[in-house]
């Protein structure tokens, strides 16, 4: 998107006066940038200071602080906002800030968090939170999106060690062993030896240690939630076969519509074996006639009525097939 709507945008409404190619050239690099840039970037690819501030006076570009500009008709959203802070720290995206790189958008709108190295730009504004770090900041973090983020393992540690709510902390955990950022077993060795003299990691060792139970305790909370549901209890640890033949064990069943309900908890993601395995258990339920509805714990927790929903869902369009022509 934003490669092909700067040069329409912008620089074919520049005077061929010398400066076009210029700009063209400052476009190229704000593309990869989310649209920003800053005083030295400018500076760089040959723009002067009175330029720059013709550009401005023109409603080009956009000034958004001192020495940090966007390209007109770039929307100011959470990435320019992302890129402003990480270009004029020269730090990493971390804390509150980072999750929504990762992928998980629940969290709610904050300042932009950054993570310094302890003698660098150490500069706070408006709307920036500026942490400090004695480790090198090239060590902390990967690119994601094209901006520096800290590491899934560091983000965390750094949330545990705030204020952070245990049900966004659990949601983030959940969602990075989900969509496989990290596999439970590596997160739980890290957190039990590497990081042992972080301020977050005894807090998230409570974590792995409620992991532990999660199978049970969910098994619990999904029975007790379609209970009040009034829907009707499923059988638990169901071994099924088809023909005579062993398919699987399912965590709940409901024989007669053949509908079953599968958590994809800790246990699930815990390898990349486990993860084949359970696929392919699935689709052997299917081949048998078996509707296979997934949920997660963070689900059953955040999200009951929409679980309620798909189980019952699942049930009618079970009764609907074996209603007679």
């Amino acid at each position: 998107m934003i490669g092909g709507m700067f040069p329409v945008a912008v620089s074919t409404r520049i005077p061929d006066d010398g400066r076009r190619s210029t700009v063209q050239l400052l476009i190229a690099m704000a593309a990869k940038q989310h649209g920003m840039f800053t005083t030295e970037q400018a500076l760089g690819v040959g723009l002067s200071r009175w330029t720059l501030d013709r550009l401005v006076d023109e409603a080009l570009i956009v000034r958004e602080r001192r020495g940090a500009y966007r390209i007109a008709g770039v929307e100011a959203g959470n990435l320019q906002r992302y890129q402003l802070a990480a270009m004029t720290t020269r730090g990493t995206i971390s804390h509150d800030s980072a999750p929504l790189l990762w992928g998980y958008t629940k969290f709610p709108e904050t300042p932009v968090h950054v993570t310094v190295a302890r003698n660098g730009r150490n500069r706070s504004g408006r709307g920036l939170v500026v942490h400090s770090t004695e480790r090198a900041i090239a060590d902390l973090g990967v690119i994601r999106s094209g901006l520096p983020v800290t590491r899934p393992f560091r983000t965390l540690l750094d949330l545990a060690g705030g204020p952070m709510e245990d049900g966004l902390l659990q949601g983030f955990l959940d969602h990075c062993i989900a969509e496989r950022h990290f596999l439970f077993q590596t997160f739980r060795k890290f957190v039990e030896q590497g990081a042992a003299k972080n301020p977050g990691a005894h807090r998230l060792r409570q974590f792995v240690g409620a992991a532990a139970m999660i199978d049970s305790v969910v098994e619990g909370e999904v029975l007790r939630l379609l209970a009040e549901a009034g829907i009707e209890l499923p059988v638990t640890g169901l071994n099924i076969y088809d023909n005579g033949h062993f398919i699987g064990r399912a965590d709940f069943a409901w024989e007669t519509p053949r509908v079953v309900l599968e958590m994809d908890g800790y246990a699930y993601h815990s390898s990349y074996r486990a993860f084949v395995a359970d696929r392919q258990r699935a689709n052997r339920l299917s081949a048998a006639g078996w509707e296979v509805i997934r949920v997660t714990p963070e689900m059953v927790r955040n999200d009951p009525g929409a679980v309620c929903a798909a189980i019952i869902a699942a049930l009618e369009r079970a009764a609907s097939r074996r209603l007679p022509a």
